[in-house]
């Protein structure tokens, strides 16, 4: 797989590159083969969509040629594009993410729409599960008078928050801690938002390659997907925040809409689909906000 002809062929144009690592990927069975070809070459020349379109015809040497190779392989292999690139865009922000984060998901911007739109002016607002901090840092890039409490248990995901946050200029109103959900939380916090862990153990027997080389630690989520989301609304009743959101996937979210309602009476809950028309974000607005229980 790891053969440099393959990828440069007799002629060693950007152009001849791209074609035929897009063939080695469709040989590997990736839907995203031409898509995956462009960015691997982008990756190695450092061009730009516009500047790559101008320089198809220029000629690949045997150095970046060596370099393509090594990412094509990787690629064949079924690592995720977002960890061989070490990069994905999110809400038109670009975030470091690797093997200790799960990368993040178009869907989730759904997520955070509603968190920029929602969220009461100064509010304190904590992101559970925080990852790679893609949903934080979002926040606190399009509401410049809020303050995030960003939470993770895992150390790693803790520090690739941190520097996605000190790299996007907001890591004065983003501090990450290592918590689990939202056990460092002040009773101040106005604003929950939480992707958690959501695949269930029939679920994640069936993973995707690439899904398959993200942390597990944040993708299962026990029997039914909703183990730690029952933990993390048990905790909202002491808290209770003007405004949640959660993220869980389509098979899930009614089940999770009829816990919040059940312990949380007084939301008033609503339903959002993402952009494929499957329910994914539960809303939660809170009548009575700001401490005590229900």
């Amino acid at each position: 797989m790891g053969d440099t002809c393959g990828v440069i062929d007799k002629d060693n144009s950007l152009r001849a590159a791209i074609t035929s690592t897009t063939l080695r990927l469709r040989a590997a069975g990736i839907d995203t083969a031409a898509l995956d070809a462009r960015l691997l070459v982008r990756a190695v020349t450092g061009l730009d969509d516009a500047g790559l379109l101008l320089a198809l015809d220029r000629s690949l040497d045997t150095s970046v040629a060596s370099q393509l190779a090594s990412l094509v392989e990787r690629r064949e292999n079924r690592e995720p594009i977002a960890y061989i690139l070490g990069e994905r865009e999110f809400y038109g922000l670009t975030f470091l993410v690797g093997p200790e984060v799960l990368i993040p998901r178009p869907e989730t911007e759904l997520l955070v729409e509603r968190a920029i739109e929602l969220a009461p002016r100064r509010a304190l607002c904590a992101d559970v599960g925080t990852g790679s901090g893609a949903i934080a840092c979002t926040l606190a890039t399009y509401r410049s008078d809020v303050i995030i409490q960003a939470c993770d248990v895992s150390p790693t995901a803790c520090r690739a928050a941190q520097r996605n946050a000190a790299r996007l200029g907001v890591d004065a109103r983003v501090g990450v801690v290592r918590a689990g959900l939202l056990s460092a939380c002040a009773l101040e916090t106005a604003v929950v938002l939480a992707n958690l862990p959501y695949l269930t153990f029939a679920e994640m027997e069936y993973l995707q390659p690439e899904v398959r080389r993200e942390p597990i630690l944040a993708l299962s989520g026990g029997v039914d997907g909703l183990v730690l989301y029952r933990r993390l609304i048990e905790q909202l009743a002491a808290i209770r925040p003007a405004v949640l959101l959660l993220e869980a996937g389509p098979d899930q979210v009614e089940a999770l809409a009829a816990l919040v309602l059940r312990r949380l009476q007084s939301y008033r809950i609503t339903v959002y689909r993402d952009l494929a028309q499957l329910p994914r974000v539960v809303e939660g607005v809170c009548a009575t906000p700001a401490g005590g229980t229900e």
